[in-house]
């Protein structure tokens, strides 16, 4: 293998964000990123949005499993406008300024995707998540939501999370995800198979940083 190409810079910390609906490989796919940077010397960090603090909340909890009505939608965004911003303070922040990488699993466009399906307007949502970092990777992996739910039924053999339930929810979810890509954006069709969903995030990170091989 020729050595005249550049090395990646393992030292300059990065954000890179997995989108999707659930069922279309971000697990797999940041694990397999998470793998190759580490046995190219990089410092990572594995994270996800909304954290546990978040997804832990009584009043969170009793809307993603029952559509417990008992919460606004527009205060459960801020809550999670306000999570994110405790995390990317606490642990983003600091860890990037360290020199690592950070794998974020969701980010502020899942935000924008399922408070606009939430029927929040989605002004509201980009104002309570305002001067949030735009990441330096944005990986979209992009499924029907149809493709989406039957991989759910198969992986766990139910849906447990009643908005996944509807269809037609999770359909304007992914169009809202494609509505606000943005400059950090990459689009992968997550029908591909992992091994070559994996090659191409490869070398997309090597086309913007340096050798991973």
């Amino acid at each position: 293998m020729s050595n005249d190409r550049p090395d990646m810079d393992v030292a300059s910390g990065k954000l890179i964000a997995f989108e999707g609906l659930d069922g279309c490989g971000k697990t797999t796919q940041l694990g397999a990123l998470e793998s190759m940077l580490r046995a190219r010397g990089a410092s990572v960090l594995c994270t996800r949005q909304p954290t546990s603090h978040y997804r832990e909340d009584p009043r969170v909890r009793a809307y993603l499993e029952r559509g417990d009505g008992s919460i606004g939608m527009e205060e459960l965004c801020i809550l999670a406008a306000e999570d994110r911003r405790q995390h990317l303070a606490t642990v983003i922040g600091p860890a990037l300024e360290r020199g690592a990488w950070v794998l974020c699993d969701r980010y502020v466009y899942s935000s924008y995707a399922f408070f606009r399906a939430r029927r929040v307007d989605l002004a509201f949502v980009r104002r309570a998540n305002e001067g949030v970092r735009i990441p330096d990777l944005t990986l979209l992996l992009d499924l029907s939501a149809e493709q989406a739910r039957s991989r759910v039924l198969c992986r766990e053999g139910k849906i447990t999370k009643f908005e996944e339930r509807r269809i037609e929810f999770m359909t304007l979810v992914r169009e809202t995800f494609l509505e606000c890509r943005d400059e950090s954006f990459l689009v992968l069709d997550a029908g591909l198979s992992a091994d070559v969903l994996s090659i191409r995030i490869a070398a997309e990170i090597q086309r913007r940083w340096g050798s991973i091989l």
